[in-house]
C-alpha cells in the first residue's frame, strides 16, 4: 500500500476490534487482522501499516483510560439513580449483571458501557449469556470507533443479531448482506430454543410462494397448488432462511422458463431441504457449520453455476 493510500473505515474498524479485543501480542493481532480483512475481501494493507495502526489504537485507548470513563467503570446499582435509568432498563441489566458476578467475578466486571447496550439489545436477544456476549461486542465496536475516529457502524453486528447465525450466513451467500466480514460474536453464540414462526410471517412468505410459483394464475389445477406453509411448522429462523433462498432461486437464469408444476416441485423440495437442515442446525453448537449450507441441486435446476 502506497504512502498516499488511506485505510477504509471498515478496515480501520476491523483493526481496532482486534487490537482492543484482548492483550495478545501485536504479532498475533496483526495475523488475526490480516486474515479477517482477507476473508472480508478488502485489500489487505501492508504488514507494517497494520502494525502501526494496532499500536496507535492501543496507545490511544490507554491514554483515554482504555474504556473511556465514566462508561468504562464497573456497573453498580446505586449509580443507576444518578444516571436516571428507568426501572425497565435496570430490569434488563440485572440478569446479565448476576451472570457476570457468578461466572466472571471482579476480574471482568460489567461496565456501564455494556449496560447501555444491554438495555438496547435485550428485546432482540433472549438468552442471558448471548445478551452478555453481544453487549461486549457492541461495546467493543463503540470503543473501536472512538479510538479510530470512524463513524459508529454496527451494521454487521445488527445483521447477525437480527437474522441469527444460519440466517446471517444465508443472507451473505445470496447477497442480502454486503459485508464479507463475519462478526466474532457468531463464533461463541449459545444455541437458543427455536421459536415458532409468527402467523403474520408465515402469511407473508406464503404470499411470496404464491407469486413466485405462479400459483395465482387462472387455470392452476388443484394438483399444482401448494400445501399450506403452516403445515410444515417452521421456526422463525428457518422461515427467514427459506424466504432468502426462495427469492434467490426465483432470480435464477432459468426460473422464468419453468412451468407451474416445476416451480411447485422446487418450492416443495426447498421446504424439505430447510426442514432437514433446520434440525441439523438446532442440534449443533458450532454455527460455523452453517457458513456454506446451500441447496446445491436446486440452484443448478434454476441455472446457477455451483462448485
Amino acid at each position: 500500500m502506497s504512502r498516499k493510500s488511506t485505510i477504509p473505515d471498515a478496515v480501520k474498524r476491523m483493526i481496532g476490534d482486534e487490537a482492543l479485543r484482548d492483550d495478545a501480542p501485536r504479532d498475533d493481532v496483526v495475523k488475526r487482522v490480516r486474515r479477517r480483512i482477507r476473508s472480508a475481501k478488502y485489500r489487505v494493507p501492508a504488514r507494517s501499516t497494520v502494525e502501526k495502526e494496532v499500536s496507535r489504537v492501543r496507545s490511544a485507548a490507554k491514554k483515554a483510560g482504555k474504556d473511556r470513563k465514566p462508561l468504562g467503570v464497573p456497573w453498580v446499582l446505586g449509580a443507576a439513580m444518578e444516571r436516571e435509568m428507568t426501572a425497565e432498563a435496570i430490569a434488563a441489566v440485572v440478569p446479565v449483571w448476576r451472570l457476570t458476578k457468578l461466572y466472571l467475578g471482579e476480574e471482568v466486571p460489567l461496565t456501564f458501557r455494556e449496560c447501555k447496550w444491554v438495555t438496547i439489545l435485550h428485546t432482540l436477544v433472549e438468552d442471558t449469556r448471548n445478551l452478555r456476549n453481544w453487549s461486549l461486542e457492541y461495546s467493543l465496536r463503540q470503543l473501536t470507533c472512538e479510538m479510530t475516529k470512524t463513524p459508529l457502524d454496527t451494521s454487521d453486528l445488527d445483521d447477525a443479531v437480527l437474522l441469527g447465525p444460519w440466517g446471517f450466513y444465508t443472507a451473505r451467500q445470496v447477497g442480502h448482506v454486503k459485508t464479507g466480514d463475519s462478526p466474532a460474536g457468531l463464533g461463541w453464540m449459545y444455541p437458543e430454543p427455536p421459536k415458532p414462526a409468527a402467523h403474520s410471517t408465515i402469511k407473508v412468505v406464503q404470499a411470496m410462494e404464491m407469486i413466485l410459483g405462479k400459483q395465482l394464475q387462472p387455470g392452476t389445477s388443484d394438483a399444482e397448488k401448494l400445501p399450506a406453509l403452516a403445515s410444515t411448522n417452521p421456526c422463525e429462523e428457518a422461515l427467514r432462511v427459506y424466504a432468502l433462498w426462495l427469492q434467490h432461486l426465483s432470480r435464477g437464469p432459468r426460473w422464468n422458463t419453468l412451468s407451474t408444476g416445476r416451480r411447485r416441485d422446487i418450492i416443495l423440495r426447498l421446504r424439505q431441504w430447510v426442514k432437514e437442515n433446520s434440525e441439523y442446525v438446532q442440534s449443533t453448537d458450532d454455527f460455523g457449520k452453517c457458513r456454506n449450507l446451500k441447496p446445491t441441486e436446486l440452484l443448478k435446476k434454476v441455472g446457477y453455476k455451483t462448485r
